[in-house]
């Protein structure tokens, strides 16, 4: 029984087909936003595709033989067709847009052969070898391998050619190897670099008739677009989700708040205040001249005064203080009107707030409140906050904006997360602790039936969900996660071809990746809208900027977890 229908479970309602199965479990393959992804499912999970009964029974050996059978026929017109390219391997590169148009033409061909070709296979094996029994049955088909499974003897034809008679590659590319010392490459590898590059020749092509057919206001106004296939991921229907609940009113007029300078714990006496601020001052001027005449060991020393510095300002417990920390961090005027610190003494109490936290709420109620929406999804990302965070202020900027700042503790020799201190006064006196401030914008609750022009389709859900918590959030120096999805790679680099552009990236097509996860000093974190995880959402991948190259893919929250947890809160990155 081949096509079934889920009844069960994550992906109930979907149809599929069973690639194979034992007594306590079954292999589907299922479309998933107009791809196949493979899903393992209990037997009462599925039924009979269009049957009102029970689950599907375990397979017999004639249908597994049968299955097998349907599954080689449909690898074989892309083993048909990929020989186009091993053929022309040594063939100069002249047209390679006109060659990714041949080989798709050989596709299309090949699919109605194989189409052809799989109904002749079914209708003899029902015919002669369907009333045998099936070790004959199996022996029937081992003795003419190439009619029942055509694309698994065409495949090690390709291999054996490749062994046999070793192609050379264009002349160009071959001297070079022999000025090396080196042999020819495998002519499978130099046929399958040769479709890639004829993939992104034909790509760049309907880049620039896409270019030519809109007018100079409308490039400026829409994001660079190659190949409209390209955006598999937005012309997919997605999974409807429910909507998200309105934010808390913005931030009401806290004036009262801005004025207040609220003392606790033991206060710093404000002419040590003062001398601390303009020898804080001082120092980053320092730094900035050490910085610029290369001097590391300098450097470095104000580096470890100006930590020292800003872990006693927060441990002052002072909103004033902590206020002019902030404003030098960010380098913009915020005023804090609230603040937590840990262990509460000189809190300042929330006045409303986007995140809905209570003024009688305490560093870890707030912490809570608001991590609360991915705390399931994300919970090494979460737990993280919770470790690293010493104290959390209510920020409101000149122009309206409300954020949250985060100022964070870390130190540089840990390979694990550490033990926190045990108290602010501690944090100031240890010179192995290093403070950050890490700030994070309102929450932007994304319409999920709107498009986003560089997607070509709505937000995936998993960014909607952080952006419920925080737009952006980011380090003073820009290590940081969120943001719009304003662009892809293509845009970058605006003033060079498609092929430069796709060759900053490995030669792959520019306008699949868009930024937006997050980004550190050297490396970019972009959605590829061509690699889906399985809930149909494009995974994260890495774009190291000096390497050019996108590498260690994952699905988004994994990505969280791991490398988003380490641009934000210096978090050890395990990999799981």
């Amino acid at each position: 029984m081949g096509d079934i229908e889920v009844v069960d479970g994550a992906f109930a309602g979907l149809r599929g087909t069973v690639l194979s199965q034992t007594s306590h479990e079954i292999n589907v393959e299922i479309a998933l936003f107009g791809r196949p992804v493979p899903v393992s499912l209990r037997p009462d999970q599925v039924r009979a595709a269009g049957a009102a009964g029970p689950a599907v029974t375990p397979k017999t050996p004639h249908e597994i033989l049968r299955g097998k059978i349907v599954s080689d026929h449909s690898r074989l017109a892309g083993i048909d067709a990929f020989t186009f390219f091993v053929e022309r391997v040594a063939v100069p590169e002249d047209d390679l847009a006109s060659e990714w148009d041949a080989y798709l033409r050989r596709y299309s061909d090949a699919q109605t052969r194989a189409r052809t070709l799989e109904q002749a296979a079914l209708d003899r094996f029902d015919r002669e070898l369907g009333g045998l029994p099936d070790h004959e049955a199996q022996a029937a088909i081992d003795s003419d391998e190439a009619y029942w499974h055509p694309a698994r003897v065409l495949a090690r034809s390709l291999e054996q050619a490749a062994r046999d008679r070793p192609t050379e590659p264009t002349p160009e590319l071959g001297d070079i190897a022999r000025w090396d010392g080196e042999q020819p490459d495998d002519p499978l590898v130099l046929a399958r670099e040769r479709r890639d590059r004829a993939e992104l020749a034909a790509q760049g092509r309907e880049h620039e008739q896409w270019r030519a057919s809109r007018s100079p206001d409308e490039l400026r106004a829409l994001p660079a677009r190659g190949n409209p296939g390209r955006y598999a991921y937005a012309q997919q229907p997605h999974i409807e989700q429910p909507d998200l609940p309105e934010p808390p009113p913005a931030i009401l007029d806290a004036s009262p708040l801005f004025a207040a300078v609220l003392d606790g714990g033991a206060p710093m006496p404000a002419d040590q205040a003062a001398a601390l601020l303009e020898k804080f001052h001082q120092t980053v001027a320092e730094v900035s001249v050490a910085h610029a005449a290369d001097n590391p060991a300098m450097f470095t020393r104000l580096v470890v005064v100006h930590q020292r510095i800003s872990r006693t300002m927060v441990a002052s417990r002072r909103l004033d203080v902590i206020q002019e920390f902030v404003r030098h961090e960010t380098r913009k005027q915020y005023n804090v009107v609230g603040l937590l610190l840990a262990g509460g003494v000189g809190d300042v109490a929330f006045p409303s707030n986007p995140w809905g936290i209570p003024a009688t709420a305490g560093l870890t109620e707030a912490l809570r409140l608001v991590w609360a929406p991915i705390a399931v999804k994300a919970p090494k990302f979460v737990a993280a906050a919770h470790h690293r965070t010493l104290a959390l202020a209510l920020l409101t900027g000149p122009d309206g904006d409300v954020n949250l700042g985060y100022v964070t503790w870390w130190r540089y020799d840990d390979h694990d997360e550490g033990v926190p201190p045990t108290s602010l006064d501690s944090f100031a006196a240890a010179d192995s602790d290093s403070i950050d401030l890490v700030v994070g914008a309102a929450p932007h609750l994304a319409d999920p039936t709107i498009d986003v022009p560089s997607l070509a389709g709505p937000a995936p859900r998993p960014i909607r969900d952080l952006w419920a918590v925080h737009h952006r959030l980011a380090h003073t120096v820009g290590d940081g996660i969120g943001g719009d999805l304003g662009s892809n790679i293509l845009e970058w680099f605006a003033d060079e071809s498609w092929q430069v552009a796709g060759h900053r990236i490995g030669d792959l097509p520019p306008d699949r990746f868009v930024s937006g996860p997050g980004a550190s000093n050297y490396e970019t974190y972009v959605f590829d809208l061509d690699e889906l995880d399985p809930d149909g959402n494009p995974m994260v991948g890495c774009w190291d900027n000096k390497q050019w190259q996108i590498y260690d893919r994952k699905p988004y929250w994994r990505w969280l977890n791991t490398s988003g947890a380490g641009l934000v809160w210096r978090w050890p990155d395990d990999g799981k």
